[in-house]
């Protein structure tokens, strides 16, 4: 098992990750903080300037073993490949668990600090396996509303449409055809991309969520609430506490945090019109697929 206390703050992406990795490194006092250690970005994220000096982060943070050899010559540095692999039923739970230590035990013992923290998306199908990995850990889960995260994710990044050398630097999320038990699977080559994006809120999400449900060391929360809601404040002071109670040595400075919340971080690109201004077909699909976990969450289907 890896020994350092760790928090996980993971989701489907597009949910405030890097935030939160930012707002965790100036909180905590003795912490070491990466955002997606496992993936080179290559500048994609709006406002963070010269590509070359990301890539250079980021392998500085990962190592030249682990991000370049492991991942593209022995293809074995990716957790978000585990949680996919596991979804799908290519991975049993013990050799997921094998494999997520094997990838991160050294690499967590070995940065700097009494706490480890690493916001990724990578983590959201093994929730559920994280007692068996670490013996002292907090896991955040960040759900989007669906119609905010489908928009998202079709105005950024390449969801179900990358080649090949992005699903090597990046990895790829499951499909329909890959779970055997979807109602999709038949549909899946002959649906748009907006419509896989729909089927993967609500799959993927309710996976993740069957998941955070059945680790006690997990708390989900609605990205709107600790970010843009009256409340949020408080909300991300008490996610923070939440976070900081896996150990004495968790210690955070005191700060403001509604100086945190008026901007936006990795903010996509606005091509893809709002929900409101979606044609009938994609508006009934989206309801027919996301309206039944958009009830169970809270959000409301209006225009």
């Amino acid at each position: 098992m890896i020994e350092k206390p760790s928090i996980i703050v993971t989701s489907l992406g597009r949910t405030g990750t890097l935030f939160f990795q930012n707002l965790f490194d100036a909180s905590l006092l003795y912490g070491t903080c990466l955002h997606e250690p496992d993936r080179l970005n290559f500048g994609q994220y709006e406002g963070m300037g010269d590509k070359a000096a990301q890539v250079y982060r980021q392998i500085r943070e990962s190592g030249v073993f682990e991000l370049l050899i492991r991942k593209f010559i022995f293809s074995d540095w990716s957790i978000e490949a585990v949680s996919k692999d596991r979804e799908t039923g290519k991975l049993s739970d013990p050799e997921a668990i094998k494999r997520i230590i094997s990838q991160r035990k050294k690499f967590i013992q070995r940065q700097p600090g009494s706490i480890y923290l690493e916001s990724s998306s990578a983590f959201y199908g093994i929730i559920d396996l994280l007692d068996k990995v670490f013996y002292q850990h907090r896991v955040i889960y960040i759900i989007r509303d669906g119609r905010d995260w489908v928009r998202s994710k079709m105005n950024f990044g390449t969801m179900y449409a990358k080649n090949p050398l992005q699903k090597l630097i990046s990895g790829s999320w499951p499909t329909a055809v890959e779970l055997n038990d979807s109602v999709y699977g038949e549909k899946w080559h002959e649906m748009t991309r907006f419509e896989k994006i729909c089927w993967a809120w609500a799959e993927l999400n309710q996976y993740a969520l069957k998941c955070a449900a059945k680790n006690p060391y997990a708390r989900v929360v609605r990205f709107e609430d600790v970010l843009s809601s009256p409340d949020a404040a408080k909300n991300l002071s008490d996610l923070i506490d939440f976070a900081v109670s896996i150990s004495p040595a968790a210690a955070v400075k005191k700060k403001t945090l509604k100086n945190w919340l008026p901007g936006q971080t990795h903010a996509s690109q606005k091509l893809f019109p709002d929900w409101c201004q979606w044609n009938n077909k994609q508006t009934d699909w989206f309801i027919q697929v996301c309206g039944p976990l958009m009830k169970k969450l809270g959000y409301e289907l209006k225009s």
